[in-house]
């Protein structure tokens, strides 16, 4: 549930008329929690996990592409996969 609030929060964020930057900061908050909740959820198999984060990562960048993001954009991709793949990465 916590997940999808903070999604639709950030949608609300990235279609007002705030700063490119604090929209970037959303981002890194909600997709940070999308790829957690990925690995949570396929925890046994993190390959399909990985799969699936990566899918959405392209899907990011080709959108970012799309919509001519600033370069601060594609850092948070990066930042918020590290970052997930780090905190939610199955120990053992």
């Amino acid at each position: 549930l916590s997940t999808v609030g903070l999604c639709i929060i950030t949608f609300f964020v990235m279609i007002s008329k705030a700063k490119e930057v604090l929209k970037a900061i959303f981002l890194v908050g909600a997709f940070s929690t999308v790829v957690i909740s990925v690995m949570l959820k396929f925890y046994v198999h993190p390959w399909i996990a990985v799969m699936i984060i990566g899918i959405i990562a392209i899907l990011l960048v080709i959108m970012n592409f799309y919509f001519k993001k600033p370069w601060f954009y594609y850092l948070v991709i990066i930042y918020s996969i590290t970052l997930g793949l780090l905190y939610a990465w199955p120990q053992g």
